[in-house]
């Protein structure tokens, strides 16, 4: 999946989960839903870690300006 910032005009390649936690977030979930949904796909992960992944990748979303937290 490519995620396109229109205002800077760089594109960003993101891997399946990444792929998955733009879903969620474009359906309006949480962070912590986020990390139960994706920790639930993924038969055993570790919740604590797929909780720290997503709240990583939102932060580079913000920092890329592609999401405002």
């Amino acid at each position: 999946m490519f995620l396109f910032n229109t205002s800077t005009n760089e594109l960003f390649r993101v891997n399946s989960t990444g792929g998955r936690i733009w879903d969620l977030l474009g359906k309006g979930h949480s962070a912590e839903e986020m990390a139960v949904t994706i920790s639930s796909e993924f038969d055993g992960a570790d919740l604590g870690r797929v909780r720290t992944a997503v709240d990583a990748f939102l932060k580079e979303l913000s920092k890329r300006e592609l999401i405002e937290q």
